[in-house]
């Protein structure tokens, strides 16, 4: 099994048990922390797999989620959709603990990918982040810290998931290139 389909599974099985904790335990707030401890362990093991150099070469990645997720989520809780609450540090509607997430995660997840494009492993990759979004945004609202309004569904969420890591397999792909080493 290459690599990546190895951190793929090995992703499915963290966010797994990531939900089952967070919907059984509800820890409230504090899953921001565990959410951010999870990223940063992910990029961790990106850069033993794959070194420093690779993440230097994948910061714009990580930055490029960082600022659309942070305009999309203002956006959409100024439009009256969703709002997220409960964060230690909130930057505008948005939890800082979800700016560092998509930062640093954002770096680890283009790491991961293979280094040609593959049709296949990205729609999986797709399905995976479309999926766990969606039901992560779930697990947010059973423990209080987000809300749905004005018909935003888990449906909807699953589809700008899905768009938004299309438009990341692009940026990763078209734009990013992986250094010579």
């Amino acid at each position: 099994m290459k690599r990546e389909w190895t951190t793929w599974c090995g992703l499915l099985v963290l966010f797994l048990l990531l939900g089952y904790y967070f919907y059984n335990a509800r820890p409230g707030a504090a899953i921001w922390l565990v959410l951010d401890a999870a990223a940063l362990g992910f990029l961790l093991l990106e850069v033993k797999l794959n070194g420093w150099e690779l993440a230097k070469k994948m910061v714009p990645v990580g930055a490029f989620l960082m600022l659309f997720d942070f305009a999309f989520e203002n956006a959409g809780s100024v439009l009256g959709y969703w709002f997220s609450s409960k964060s230690a540090l909130p930057l505008g509607y948005v939890p800082a603990e979800i700016v560092f997430l998509t930062f640093v995660g954002g770096i680890a997840w283009a790491m991961y990918l293979p280094k040609k494009f593959d049709l296949k492993f990205t729609v999986a990759d797709i399905a995976l982040f479309a999926t766990f979004g969606a039901l992560g945004e779930w697990v947010l609202m059973q423990n209080g810290l987000m809300t749905y309004y004005n018909g935003w569904t888990s449906a909807y969420a699953f589809v700008s998931y899905a768009l938004t890591w299309v438009l990341l397999h692009v940026v990763r792909y078209k734009f990013v290139k992986e250094p010579a080493i």
